[in-house]
């Protein structure tokens, strides 16, 4: 199922898995919001959504270099993407019209985060 063009998109999770995700709609042109699901302090919220974001962008500026993306459209999909903290989820969740998970694979994660 394709997401219609309408759809408030999230993704839990806030690893490589969610960002990755997070990575493949902003390049579509599709904001999404990727979810840390852990609660920590908010400090160490800002230590990842920073490398989040290195990371996201590091990704999308090996695009540029291979001429799949240039630089305007690399700094247009970083800004699609919202990274926020566990406490928001309902914010984030509430209004999603489509949601995916990106939880590590672990019986117990998928357990807790479903």
């Amino acid at each position: 199922m394709k997401p219609a063009d309408a759809d408030v998109i999230a993704v839990v999770g806030a690893g490589r898995m969610g960002r990755g995700i997070g990575h493949v709609f902003a390049y579509a042109g599709r904001p999404i919001t990727v979810l840390d699901i852990k609660p920590r302090p908010a400090a160490d919220f800002a230590r990842l959504e920073q490398q989040a974001r290195e990371e996201i962008a590091a990704h999308m500026g090996f695009l540029a270099s291979m001429e799949v993306m240039n630089d305007h459209q690399v700094q247009a999909a970083l800004k699609l993407i919202d990274i926020r903290p566990a406490g928001d989820a309902a914010a984030v969740l509430g209004p999603a019209t489509v949601i995916m998970e990106g939880v590590p694979e672990t019986r117990e994660a998928k357990q807790t985060y479903s």
